[in-house]
């Protein structure tokens, strides 16, 4: 519908603030140097504009001219590595509630590198204590450990996190957070000489079972206390995406008032 000969039009109709990459700020510097809509924003020397946002305000206006400067990625590259590391709810000084937030954070990498069909070859497990806290010990350790076989079955992954983690606890340290965070991403499997093919399809075949139930079934070490998990009792409603969170509408009426009008009627 918007060809070269009428972009111009559709471009003058479309205020400014409405342009993918120019937020209140650059709308209202632009607009002291009288510029109100696309079309304008359009007709700007590339060299001014470079001078006023920098070079992708530039390539903004050459993209708007036709002149491509972003190319498309049809692609996506892979991965390098994949991290999942979270703050907790609380601050947990128990090793074992400390394993059981590890726990769930590997399952949550590992699910992301099968999607994109990648195996780890090595992890790192890092803790931390709040560092905004001066008033008590601060501990902030992080161990790396390469894997006999590059794997994506999150037991094996869970069970070498867990020893990891083990290795750099201490106790006397209120911990804020605790991380994974799956390195030397590949699709090739260098084969351990004393693990038997028979067991990896094994694995295989239970990895892809468990994923299939959606979250019903559970790695017994990623528990169910879940004292680690982040407090949320402030966020927005998820109405549009959770059937146990409907929208709610509340509603008011003046029970006087209408028992007024009705004993005069």
């Amino acid at each position: 519908m918007i060809t070269d000969e009428n972009a111009p039009e559709w471009l003058a109709r479309l205020p400014l603030d409405k342009l993918w990459g120019i937020g209140p700020a650059y709308a209202r510097r632009l607009k002291r140097y009288g510029m109100e809509t696309a079309f304008d924003f359009y007709n700007a020397d590339g060299a001014w504009v470079r001078q006023q946002m920098g070079v992708v305000g530039e390539r903004m206006v050459l993209e708007l001219q036709g002149v491509s400067c972003l190319s498309i990625e049809e692609i996506v590259p892979d991965k390098q590595n994949i991290c999942c590391a979270k703050s907790f709810g609380e601050r947990l000084t128990e090793l074992q509630d400390i394993e059981e937030a590890l726990a769930n954070y590997v399952d949550n990498a590992a699910g992301r590198a099968r999607k994109q069909g990648l195996l780890a070859s090595s992890m790192r497990v890092f803790l931390q204590t709040n560092p905004f806290r001066n008033d008590l010990p601060q501990y902030h350790p992080a161990v790396v450990e390469s894997l006999s076989e590059a794997t994506d079955f999150t037991p094996a992954l869970i069970s070498t996190a867990l020893r990891m983690l083990r290795s750099i606890y201490r106790t006397g340290y209120q911990y804020k957070k605790v991380g994974i965070e799956l390195l030397d991403l590949t699709k090739e499997i260098q084969c351990d000489m004393f693990d038997p093919l028979r067991n990896r399809n094994r694995a295989g075949r239970l990895q892809k079972l468990v994923d299939s139930t959606d979250g019903a079934v559970r790695w017994g070490s990623m528990g169910f206390g879940q004292k680690w998990k982040l407090k949320a009792e402030r966020r927005s409603g998820r109405f549009t995406i959770c059937l146990e969170e409907p929208p709610v509408a509340k509603a008011t009426c003046d029970y006087n008032r209408r028992r007024k009008s009705l004993v005069s009627i």
